[in-house]
């Protein structure tokens, strides 16, 4: 079914000039800043954990598409997060999925050019609703800190954590390669 509303699509846009985004600049500069391969570091339950991710455009701009891998005391999942602007409540939100099987809704109001806050919702592997508050704080073009706090996971409270996220040096800002 899925399929048919695929072709019913593209049969439509067939022959159809393109479309510039109709997507704020900060928007653009915000979901671009993301743009490369980065590593982020913490430490949960004592435990040393990292995140690797790429992130990349999509064809026109509009969105992009991170792609990457999550070590904590729970394992390794891999990570999909679709990321765009949504001009109702004109937020960036991210819908991510995991190789564990949680998956999440980040909603992510731009502060400034340095600073982004977002509420998440989702629900863990094991099926528990889950709650946060994301902060981002842009460190220059090539280091961000991700503060996540009032996280809960079904009725527990969890401990706030930090992860300082580093820009691969292959992707990183010309002036700091």
């Amino acid at each position: 079914m899925l399929g048919s509303a695929f072709l019913v699509l593209a049969a439509a846009m067939v022959g159809a000039q393109p479309v510039e985004p109709n997507v704020p600049k900060e928007a653009i500069a915000s979901l671009g800043y993301y743009v490369g391969e980065w590593r982020g570091t913490w430490t949960e339950d004592g435990v040393a954990c990292v995140s690797e991710f790429t992130t990349r455009w999509v064809r026109g701009k509009y969105c992009t598409i991170l792609t990457g891998a999550i070590r904590t005391p729970k394992g390794i999942s891999q990570t999909t997060l679709l990321s765009g602007w949504e001009a109702l409540n004109k937020e960036i939100v991210d819908f991510s999925y995991s190789s564990d099987g949680s998956h999440s809704i980040e909603r992510w109001k731009i502060m400034s050019p340095t600073l982004e806050i977002a509420k998440s919702t989702g629900v863990s592997a094991d099926g528990q609703a889950t709650s946060s508050t994301c902060r981002i704080e842009k460190n220059g073009q090539d280091r961000f800190t991700q503060k996540i706090t009032d996280r809960k996971e079904g009725n527990q409270t969890k401990p706030d954590i930090v992860i300082e996220y580093v820009k691969s040096a292959k992707t990183a800002s010309p002036a700091k390669k």
